[in-house]
């Protein structure tokens, strides 16, 4: 069985977004989006193994 890595690209600036808060960590529901992103992945690749 292979070990498994994951990178979580979190960067930008949200200018699209019309916001002056960076977009991984405007809320998205009760969390916000880089919590999600990690919580998709963490189901899939051990914390050790997410960047």
């Amino acid at each position: 069985m292979s070990t498994l890595f994951a990178i979580i690209v979190a960067a930008g600036k949200g200018e699209r977004l019309g916001s002056e808060t960076p977009k991984q960590f405007l809320p998205l529901g009760n969390t916000t989006i880089l919590d999600k992103s990690y919580d998709a992945i963490s189901s899939l690749v051990s914390p050790e193994n997410i960047y």
